[in-house]
């Protein structure tokens, strides 16, 4: 532990000091390689690794990254990236779905698209993915475009077509 206490102005002062330290050593970023951190979801985290690596909040770091997905900017080569740990993300996700859905085909099938989503390589594949399970998740009847996008999400992993009934039945 690097600290007795958890928040933003405590862990950014570390991060700060590290980030100084590098700087003084002509070692920022850091050994001249792109950095990333990987975090749960502390809001205490996040923001002071944005302030302290990036100089910038939240929401412009959201809006660069998505820029930098999106092939719209280069990557800073002093830009800090911010990742999310895997397993929490899916422990989230999962908590999310079991409380949602009481069919465990159902379940299964949406934690599987998010491991799928999770492991694509591009970002036009993660954000049509993305886009089609919000769809599934918020909408409340199946119709002709909830149909497409299921058909779709199907596709993108080659699974086997799943019962619709159970998919608008089984919320909890």
């Amino acid at each position: 532990m690097m600290s007795g206490t958890h928040f933003s102005k405590t862990i950014f002062k570390i991060f700060h000091d590290f980030r100084v330290f590098c700087e003084e050593q002509n070692k920022w970023p850091t050994f001249g390689a792109v950095v990333s951190v990987v975090t749960d979801f502390s809001f205490a985290n996040i923001h002071a690794i944005f302030r302290a690596c990036n100089k910038t909040n939240s929401m412009e770091y959201l809006d660069l990254t998505y820029k930098i997905a999106s092939d719209e900017v280069d990557h800073p080569k002093d830009l800090v990236t911010k990742h999310l740990c895997c397993a929490h993300l899916m422990k989230n996700f999962s908590k999310g779905i079991n409380d949602c859905f009481t069919d465990n085909e159902v379940r299964e099938f949406y934690k599987d698209i998010m491991a799928s989503v999770m492991n694509m390589d591009f970002f036009s594949d993660i954000e049509d993915c993305s886009q089609s399970l919000c769809v599934l998740l918020f909408s409340p009847v199946m119709n002709k475009i909830v149909r497409e996008h299921l058909d779709m999400l199907l596709n993108s992993k080659n699974a086997d077509p799943i019962d619709l009934d159970i998919y608008r039945f089984s919320r909890v």
